[in-house]
């Protein structure tokens, strides 16, 4: 399962996992700032801003793409594009294993059930994969944005 969203507005992510499988999670960032758009699905629209007709992506939602104008086969990053981007800066693997016990000197799960990482760049993906012999009967994985 891979989860996307923008990672601008925050300057760190924090949160737990628990499963009854092994898990892996992947918190990776991309500082994509545009895209590319074929010409088969740029379309002409009239800008709302200043009312002229426009290059824009016939991809986009209807209501949102007068706001995203191609320029030179290029536009701005959306959320629709979230899913395509490049996540090269990759900034925690945490394997978690459920059923492991705290390491009593360290106080610090083995297994990586709670996790704090900055962000590496302005689009995040998490993926969730699970690495046990069984599907899933029970896997929360919570993820919060904060600002320090």
């Amino acid at each position: 399962m891979a989860i996307y969203g923008s990672a601008v507005n925050f300057t760190r992510y924090y949160g737990t996992t628990y499963s009854d499988q092994p898990l892996e999670i992947t918190f990776a960032f991309s500082n994509e700032e545009v895209a590319v758009v074929p010409v088969a699905n740029q379309v002409q629209v009239a800008s709302p801003m200043t009312h002229e007709i426009v290059a824009a992506d016939d991809r986009l939602p209807k209501n949102i793409r007068g706001a995203f104008p191609v320029v030179g086969g290029l536009r701005e990053v959306t959320d629709e594009d979230l899913p395509e981007l490049n996540y090269d800066g990759v900034a925690l693997v945490n394997m978690y294993r459920p059923g492991e016990v705290i390491d009593l000197v360290t106080l610090k799960p083995p297994t990586g059930d709670k996790g704090l990482i900055t962000i590496y760049g302005s689009a995040l993906r998490i993926v969730v994969k699970n690495t046990g012999e069984k599907a899933l009967g029970a896997c929360r994985v919570f993820v919060r944005g904060s600002v320090f």
